[in-house]
């Protein structure tokens, strides 16, 4: 189906601008990895019977000329293109049944073949809005760097406005799939009107790459049933240069190493403040934070990640000025245990959040760095508080009638 799609694309100019979406999804892609094998084993399937199942077919010389032309124009390096070509030359191959019957190597160039098509239908489909997807393939991935960071003669995705976490493989839906979080950001955030992130039901896997903060065209971050690292969180929060809406659900779902990750209130907090003149609705469903102070081992992997970081990171760091790290952000207001006041998020109308997050650990005798009326956006119209128990705690029973007074005066 990929193979017919992209010489379609060829001779019918309709056909590439009616592509306004792509469901990535690679669970069933050939698996037999021939590197994981001995000389002598065949793929699954029986690589010894090869022709008899697969038919030779017509090759459309012409199409796969202009696919060809169109890969080494695109300006994406020479071992890239390279790589895209020599997998639609092995397609070619097999389709005139040039494949030799005990193709070991089937699977591994089937694969190489579909991430060749997928970068050559990004480049193509200029109507293409949005992506669901789960796994990056190497080509592919190379690619969305390179077009995401302006590295390419000519861009593609220019359109493209969602992308959607699509969870592929996970042997029960109860728990999470593991992902790395910021490379979704790497791969498509800096396009120009991309806007929407989505992601549910994912855990932190191996981040490989860092993001520098404000250089991100989106606006909306949906991220339910998650878990995640706080360093990773506010990373992701900081990067969007003006952030309008944040959706962000933390657990529910089953995990192999519960408390593996920590989240400290301040951080988040200040990871928030660069977006106070654009935050429309902000959702924090937490209730679990990290209060302790100085450095934990989250630190010290992310300080070595920064010390390897790639070229793409090089790159945002020196498209702004904005602090990499959130402790060479000067403090403005006094946090205590808290993710610090609202009161100048002034965009800000619906709040959905943790009263922990606003008046620090119900179990703490201390009094928070505000009063909760002082602490919400003043241009609130849609407050909703999680974790308020009445007469469980005075103390916080106290804020919550005041700020019931204040609304009733206001009815008035």
């Amino acid at each position: 189906m990929l193979c017919s799609r992209i010489t379609r694309t060829t001779a019918d100019p309709a056909e590439v601008n009616s592509l306004h979406e792509i469901i990535i999804y690679t669970t069933p892609w050939p698996n037999f990895y021939s590197c994981f094998h001995n000389e002598d084993d065949l793929r699954s399937g029986g690589g010894e019977d090869l022709h008899p199942k697969r038919a030779n077919r017509g090759v459309d010389h012409d199409a796969l000329n202009f696919l060809n032309r169109h890969v080494t124009s695109l300006g994406i390096g020479d071992q890239l293109s390279q790589s895209i070509t020599e997998a639609l030359e092995w397609k070619k191959r097999h389709w005139l049944g040039q494949v030799p019957d005990n193709a070991r190597d089937f699977d591994d160039n089937e694969r190489r073949f579909a991430a060749a098509a997928l970068v050559i239908l990004f480049s193509l489909c200029e109507k293409l809005s949005t992506i669901r997807i789960a796994d990056f393939p190497t080509l592919s991935r190379e690619y969305l760097l390179r077009n995401n960071y302006g590295r390419v003669g000519r861009p593609g995705l220019q359109q493209l406005k969602t992308v959607e976490f699509v969870k592929e493989s996970s042997l029960d839906i109860r728990s999470y799939e593991d992902v790395d979080l910021l490379e979704y950001i790497r791969c498509f955030g800096k396009l120009p009107l991309m806007k929407t992130l989505n992601m549910g039901g994912v855990a932190e896997y191996e981040i490989n790459g860092l993001i520098a903060p404000g250089t991100s065209s989106i606006k909306n971050i949906h991220l339910s049933h998650a878990e995640v690292s706080g360093s990773t969180l506010c990373m992701i929060v900081s990067a969007p240069k003006a952030l309008e809406t944040l959706k962000i659900s933390v657990g529910g779902l089953w995990q192999r190493d519960p408390g593996r990750y920590s989240m400290r209130p301040k951080e988040l907090g200040k990871s928030l403040l660069q977006h106070r003149n654009t935050l429309k609705v902000l959702e924090l469903d937490m209730s679990e934070f990290d209060y302790t102070e100085g450095k934990n081992w989250e630190d010290d992997w992310m300080e070595g990640l920064e010390q390897r970081s790639d070229e793409y990171f090089q790159l945002d760091r020196k498209s702004n000025n904005i602090p990499f790290w959130l402790k060479d952000i000067p403090d403005d207001r006094v946090y205590g245990s808290t993710i610090g006041s609202l009161h100048d998020f002034k965009s800000t109308t619906h709040l959905s959040i943790g009263i922990s997050a606003l008046l620090g650990p119900l179990d703490d005798s201390g009094e928070p760095p505000c009063r909760l009326i002082d602490a919400l956006p003043p241009n609130l119209e849609y407050p909703c508080l999680y974790g308020y128990v009445k007469r469980e705690n005075c103390k916080i029973d106290n804020h919550i009638e005041e700020l019931l007074q204040q609304e009733r005066m206001c009815l008035y």
